[in-house]
């Protein structure tokens, strides 16, 4: 019986049956609505731990880096900045994005550019390669670190909205505590 919305004129009355098994239906689809919602919330959350990672990771890369390309101080600084320079730049212009193709498509988006610029990350040959895999990741980082928690919010049932969002806040520190470990 809801209450909130279809109050009972006398506090005693017993559940109608037919209502009661319409409740039990209504509560499993609300569990099942909800059960997608956190997986959905969990999904794009992984934007917020992908950008802590990223930004911690690259602290405890750069002796192997500088040991394997000789980088001058101004190089191995450009490498550390360049994401961050990227994600920056595209935070400012993700509302655009994200009013022309959707919250959604834009996570999709930020996540296939993360993906294609960790591959050349991994592919990097040289300054010029890795600077331009640095910033294709700070490109899927910026786009991501706008709209996942807008994504989040516009989800997530209004009981849940802030705990959620946290989450998503949470794990950009989470996931530069992994990369350090």
């Amino acid at each position: 019986w809801d209450y909130d919305t279809n109050p009972a004129p006398f506090p005693n009355e017993p559940i109608p049956p037919s209502t009661h098994n319409h409740n039990h239906q209504s509560n499993s689809k609300e569990e099942a609505v909800s059960f997608r919602m956190n997986l959905l919330t969990a999904i794009a959350a992984i934007g917020g731990f992908l950008f802590g990672y990223d930004t911690g990771v690259v602290s405890g890369a750069m002796l192997p880096i500088q040991r394997a390309f000789s980088f001058t101080p101004s190089q191995e600084e450009a490498v550390v900045t360049s994401t961050i320079l990227s994600a920056f730049l595209f935070s400012l212009i993700g509302g655009s994005i994200n009013n022309a193709f959707g919250r959604r498509r834009s996570i999709l988006f930020a996540s296939m550019v993360f993906s294609l610029g960790s591959v050349l990350l991994g592919l990097a040959w040289d300054f010029a390669s890795l600077i331009v895999g640095r910033l294709i990741v700070g490109v899927g980082i910026g786009v991501a670190s706008l709209t996942t928690p807008v994504y989040i919010a516009e989800v997530a049932k209004p009981c849940l909205r802030g705990r959620l969002v946290t989450m998503n806040a949470l794990l950009i520190p989470i996931g530069q505590v992994v990369a350090g470990v």
